[in-house]
């Protein structure tokens, strides 16, 4: 097997255009750094070392092997544009798209500890049949092993499906996405689905613009959810001979994370409430003189957590689980 230097989009892009889908004006990609999307091609993703197809695995087990590793997405959208979105377009979305507001939909929060992970492995997989030079080694890399310790302790560990991946190229990149993994996946921050029935003119305008990856802000008074969210999944149900349509969003919380870099961004000191922000080590005594709203702290006396809210420091209280 030859191998050559490539990256996840072109990789991608050379899938698609093994299938005749290849008509560069039904490709675009994610958020681009100015704020506008990428058309007329895909996103880049990593920079990877990829071997030629020779027909062991399917386009569509490749793809899945590449987003495991890059953890972009891909997907059609609603106008039929093959649209590959790198990782850190979810970042650039510094707005949001719409408001949904209370008037055409239920929102349904719940926690869901099976979208947990607190402790992910990740083995570099060496490629066979390539030069026994780095990174294409011929032998697998050491298990590089991440976890959320707070996490940990308030819920127990919660293992990842382990990750054994030829796309990364080093243990120090398997370690990057195992960290990667861990800082968006062990909060607990509820998922929330959003069902909306028809409804005034401008409900069903979102209801059919609205697209996979799409920032947007939920005000609902009568559930009490409000914040900014990703959407994640779409349902569309037409039922009643064609005279209902209903459409079911599923959301994940929008973070403000930076993006994340493989090789050069490193995992920080985790704290509550969503796993990925930092916080400052106190006393009681000694809380920072000019904190700003959304700061956290650890009490080292008191073992107690806050968080700076409205001028105030609010205590983060989670509930724990019994097994």
């Amino acid at each position: 097997m030859s191998w050559t230097a490539s990256t996840t989009g072109g990789r991608i892009g050379q899938l698609l255009d093994a299938i005749d889908f290849n008509d560069r004006a039904l490709w675009q990609g994610g958020i681009k750094a100015d704020g506008t999307r990428r058309t007329g091609a895909l996103d880049t993703g990593d920079t990877i070392t990829v071997g030629n197809a020779d027909g062991s695995k399917s386009a569509l087990a490749i793809i899945q092997e590449l987003l495991e590793a890059e953890r972009g997405v891909l997907f059609i959208s609603k106008d039929g544009k093959a649209t590959y979105e790198e990782r850190n377009s979810r970042s650039r979305r510094t707005s949001s798209t719409t408001t949904l507001t209370t008037y055409a939909l239920t929102s349904q929060p719940g926690f869901e500890l099976d979208n947990l992970v607190n402790r992910q492995a990740v083995t570099r997989r060496y490629q066979s049949g390539a030069a026994g030079t780095s990174p294409n080694t011929l032998a697998n890399g050491t298990t590089q092993v991440t976890k959320n310790d707070v996490s940990v302790r308030t819920f127990g560990v919660i293992d990842g499906q382990e990750i054994e991946t030829e796309y990364v190229s080093s243990d120090s990149q398997a370690l990057n996405l195992g960290q990667f993994i861990v800082n968006i996946r062990s909060s607990f921050a509820a998922p929330v689905t959003i069902d909306m029935d028809g409804g005034p003119a401008a409900a069903v305008t979102q209801m059919l613009s609205l697209e996979l990856q799409d920032r947007v802000t939920v005000t609902d008074a009568n559930a009490g959810t409000s914040g900014d969210y990703i959407i994640e999944g779409i349902d569309v149900e037409i039922a009643d001979g064609g005279n209902r349509f209903v459409t079911t969003f599923t959301l994940s919380e929008y973070g403000t994370a930076l993006p994340f870099v493989f090789g050069s961004s490193t995992q920080g000191t985790f704290a509550p409430p969503d796993g990925t922000v930092t916080y400052t080590v106190c006393t009681n005594a000694s809380r920072p003189s000019s904190p700003t709203n959304g700061d956290f702290i650890l009490e080292s006396d008191t073992g107690r957590y806050y968080k700076r809210v409205s001028g105030a420091w609010v205590e983060q209280t989670y509930s724990r689980l019994t097994y």
